[in-house]
């Protein structure tokens, strides 16, 4: 999805220690925080896109020395994000791997598990979402 759009794509191995001045930390894994916190420039802005499942250590000592900025950001302003879905500026559709109806529920959970798969939907009524 990413190459679709001309971000270019780079594997762990070539990201360089102390490089970027924006990271954003979307994977929810202590070991991609850590990635991440290698990976931002002293002065940087370090974005933690998800939340952790259960508990992380981190060493707050070389967040403060390199004056790491760390920003939580869950969603972000609704009424902006609308605006653009109500002008067709943003296609969210392909963020949808999957639909099911109501009564496939499970199944559709075990789709949303796979690897990759970013968004199931479930149909609730005549009018399936489209």
């Amino acid at each position: 999805m990413l190459a679709a759009r001309g971000i270019k794509l780079i594997s762990e191995d070539e990201i360089q220690p102390k490089k970027w001045d924006v990271v954003v930390e979307a994977t929810g894994s202590p070991s991609g925080f850590d990635l991440a916190r290698k990976a931002i420039r002293p002065r940087g802005i370090l974005v933690l896109k998800s939340t952790y499942k259960g508990e992380m250590s981190v060493n707050f000592s070389s967040i403060v020395v390199d004056e790491i900025n760390i920003i939580g950001s869950r969603c972000g302003p609704f009424e902006p994000a609308l605006k653009l879905l109500e002008k067709c500026e943003v296609d969210p559709s392909v963020l949808i791997s999957d639909q099911f109806k109501l009564g496939e529920s499970l199944k559709a959970f075990e789709r949303a598990a796979q690897p990759g798969v970013l968004k199931v939907l479930l149909e609730v009524g005549e009018n399936p979402i489209n």
